[in-house]
């Protein structure tokens, strides 16, 4: 799915693709518009960067919340989720980003000069194959991404090594990221989770103080799964779409329509 211009991408089913070409994965959003993906499954794709890919080349703005990314594998970047070049902030809300896989950023790669906010995220058991390169979430070093309220745990990098954020920003800056939930209360444990400037003096500092003491809540997510759509459709055309209402939360939510938006 490659989105060019501004518009809601919501309630969708994305998977099996496979695409060897960056950045045309599952979401693009390009220049000067705002996109919002929202209460997608995007699941068991690959390619070079990201189950979604958020590329505003021209600085646009959008938002990526309540979606459901798990075993997407990435060549490159960001298996779960692949974000750069907006000066805009672009939320990235109350999503479950597990089970994926990049050479970095397993969960998330932050690039560019991205001021994204993540807040109220599942980001567990990713994997980075690169040692120490950010099995959960990777951070380039002009980024400054805001952390509040996440579960950021089980991520692991090189061979198996725990390793849930790479923290990029060069040394003397301080990254906050504070009241997120670790999967421990352990703050010696903790650390060795992160890699930032108790690892390599180069790099600023990681600072997760306060933590959660217990893990977060996601809201259920109702999502559409659009069996044997067409590969073509020629203009005018008709097409067919037999639908399966799936909860791919942790709750009982449930729906009696669904409605699919083709563009």
């Amino acid at each position: 799915l490659d989105v060019d211009t501004g518009q809601q991408i919501p309630a969708c089913f994305v998977g099996s693709a496979t695409v060897t070409a960056s950045p045309n994965n599952v979401a693009v959003a390009n220049c000067g518009s705002t996109t919002t993906v929202t209460g997608n499954l995007v699941s068991g794709n690959t390619g070079s960067s990201g189950g979604i890919v958020f590329n505003a080349e021209c600085d646009a703005a959008g938002s990526i919340t309540g979606n459901t990314i798990s075993s997407n594998v990435a060549t490159g970047n960001g298996g779960g989720i692949y974000l750069s070049n907006s000066s805009s902030t672009v939320p990235v809300d109350g999503n479950s980003v597990s089970g994926n896989t990049a050479t970095n950023g397993g969960g998330i790669y932050f690039d560019g000069s991205s001021p994204e906010t993540l807040s109220g995220n599942f980001i567990t058991n990713n994997t980075a194959t690169a040692t120490d390169d950010g099995g959960g979430i990777y951070i380039c070093p002009t980024c400054a991404p805001a952390f509040s309220n996440n579960d950021i745990y089980g991520n692991k990098s090189g061979s198996s090594v725990a390793n849930d954020v790479y923290d990029g920003i060069p040394a003397p800056n301080i990254l906050l990221a504070s009241n997120n939930f670790w999967g421990t209360t352990n703050a010696s444990a903790i650390y060795r989770h992160i890699y930032d400037n108790h690892v390599n003096n180069s790099l600023g500092v990681f600072n997760f103080q306060p933590i959660l003491t217990t893990t977060i809540s996601l809201p259920d997510l109702v999502v559409v799964l659009a069996s044997n759509p067409p590969a073509t459709v020629q203009p005018g055309g008709a097409i067919g779409i037999a639908d399966v209402v799936a909860n791919a939360g942790g709750g009982s939510a449930s729906a009696s329509t669904t409605e699919v938006t083709v563009s």
